[in-house]
């Protein structure tokens, strides 16, 4: 008997994350996963804040409850609520908790590529998310342990409820879509329990 989680439809192609093969024997839990994003600003309008976009990621396929979120090029702690980014952890429409860039600089490059990952991690009762390995003109390298943010006693015990299909759905440009040419979800790894990682090749846009 084959158990099987994290099962992604995309396109009407069914993939899965992993799979675990034994009888009577319980499949390893999800405890992190990697998302891998890039996105590509045409024109941006920096006397206006444009374009802003945001990425949402959640250990369910809802965003009712705890999720995560990512505010480009638009940072409420500001007087102008443009430029930087911030992470925010949410439960429903509560902010749980929340981590604003030392960078404030408007996006202004033409034709700018910026990738980054973003993490969330199940560990000591505690569900973490970060934003690593960012690379842009703009902020140059950002990411790292200070954007962390996390929700303390989370409800789930796993992240085997995880759909990167709901991440893509959620997450756009929310302010001048005109001047982003795309926002990509390239590739997610899935991290479980018993040590091992699972990459899945996503490579699909948001709408």
């Amino acid at each position: 008997m084959i158990k099987c989680i994290a099962k992604f439809c995309i396109s009407g192609i069914f993939l899965v994350a992993f799979a675990y093969s034994g009888y009577a024997q319980t499949p390893p839990d999800i405890v992190g996963i990697e998302e891998d994003w890039e996105m590509l600003i045409k024109i941006p309008e920096p006397t206006k804040g444009s374009p802003q976009v945001q990425t949402w990621m959640s250990p369910t396929d809802l965003l009712d409850k705890e999720h995560f979120g990512v505010d480009f090029n638009h940072v409420k702690r500001s007087s102008s609520g443009s430029g930087g980014f911030q992470t925010k952890a949410m439960n429903g429409e509560i902010l749980i908790d929340k981590y604003w860039n030392e960078r404030t600089e408007t996006l202004w490059h033409e034709d700018e590529t910026i990738e980054w990952t973003q993490r969330m991690i199940l560990l000591d009762d505690q569900l973490f998310f970060e934003v690593i390995g960012g690379i842009s003109q703009t902020w140059g390298s950002f990411g790292g342990p200070n954007t962390r943010v996390r929700i303390y006693g989370p409800q789930t015990t796993n992240l085997n409820n995880y759909n990167p299909i709901k991440s893509l759905e959620w997450s756009g440009v929310g302010y001048a879509a005109n001047r982003v040419e795309y926002l990509r979800l390239k590739t997610v790894r899935c991290y479980t329990s018993d040590g091992n990682v699972y990459t899945t090749s996503i490579n699909k846009k948001t709408q």
